[in-house]
C-alpha cells in the first residue's frame, strides 16, 4: 500500500520512554491564502472529487481538510473532526486518503500525536461528509478498556484498506508497556514481546507489541467488525 513518508512509521524503530527523542519532526506547511493542496491519495477514482488541506494561519495551523469538486477544485464541504485540536502535522503530505471504489466513503490517516496514527472514516452521501465510527480492535481482541491500568500505550497505528465498496480491512498495531503481570496472558495470540531494533539504549520496563486485523462491513447502522485475528508482528 502506498503511504506518505510521515505515516510510514517503523514500529521496530520507535523510541520508547526514557530513550532518545524521536526523529519524526512535526511536518508543517505555510499555505497561500487560496491554496487548497490535495493530500496524499486525495484524488478520488472517479476524478470528480478530491480531498485537500488548507491552513489559514502561520505554519499551516487553522487547518481543515476539505471535500473538493474536480476538476474545478472548488470547496464543497469541510471534513468534521480534523482541526487544530487533534492534529500534529499541517503539511498535505502528512495526510493520506483511502477512497472506497464507489467514492461514497473515504478514510483519512494522520498523526494526532507523535506516535499515534489515527484513521477517520467519512461517508459522503449527498456530498455532505459525516463521520462513520470504526470500532477499535484492541478492546475487542483483549477485552480491556482503553483506560485499563494494566498497560500504558506508547504507539497506536490504525490503517484501512478497501476490499469492495462496502467492506474493508482494518489493521491496528500498538506498543504497550506492561503495567500488570497478567497483561501478556490477556493479550494472548495478539501480543508478542517487543524487540527494539533501533540500536538505541534499551527502554526501561517491559513492552509488548499488539497486532490485529479484521474485516469491516458497512451496514445501515454503521460498521460491523468481523473475522478479527492476530496481525503481522514483523510489519510496521
Amino acid at each position: 500500500m502506498r503511504q506518505s513518508s510521515t505515516i510510514r512509521l517503523a514500529l521496530g524503530a520507535l523510541v520508547l520512554a526514557g530513550a532518545t527523542a524521536p526523529v519524526w519532526a512535526t511536518s508543517n506547511y505555510d499555505y497561500k491564502p487560496n491554496e487548497y493542496a490535495v493530500i496524499d491519495g486525495g484524488n478520488a477514482p472517479n476524478k470528480q472529487l478530491s480531498l485537500a488541506s488548507h491552513g489559514s494561519q502561520e505554519l499551516g495551523y487553522g487547518l481543515h481538510v476539505y471535500l473538493m469538486a474536480e476538476p474545478a477544485h472548488k470547496v464543497i464541504a469541510t471534513l468534521p473532526g480534523i482541526d487544530d485540536s487533534g492534529i500534529l502535522d499541517t503539511a498535505p503530505s502528512a495526510y493520506r486518503a483511502a477512497w472506497s471504489p464507489d467514492c461514497r466513503h473515504v478514510a483519512v490517516h494522520f498523526r494526532t500525536e507523535r506516535h499515534v496514527v489515527t484513521m477517520l472514516l467519512f461517508g459522503l452521501g449527498d456530498l455532505r461528509p459525516h463521520r462513520v465510527e470504526v470500532p477499535k480492535l484492541f478492546p475487542i481482541a483483549t477485552g480491556l478498556r482503553e483506560d485499563s491500568e494494566t498497560f500504558g500505550m506508547r504507539t497506536d497505528i490504525t490503517e484501512l484498506t478497501w476490499q469492495s465498496a462496502t467492506s474493508f480491512t482494518v489493521t491496528e498495531r500498538r506498543i504497550v508497556e506492561v503495567l500488570a503481570p497478567q497483561l501478556p496472558q490477556t493479550l494472548g495470540a495478539y501480543g508478542m514481546p517487543f524487540v527494539d531494533k533501533s540500536g538505541g539504549p534499551p527502554p526501561k520496563g517491559q513492552f509488548m507489541t499488539f497486532a490485529a486485523t479484521a474485516t469491516g462491513k458497512l451496514t445501515p447502522n454503521g460498521v460491523r467488525i468481523t473475522d478479527i485475528k492476530p496481525g503481522h508482528f514483523d510489519e510496521p
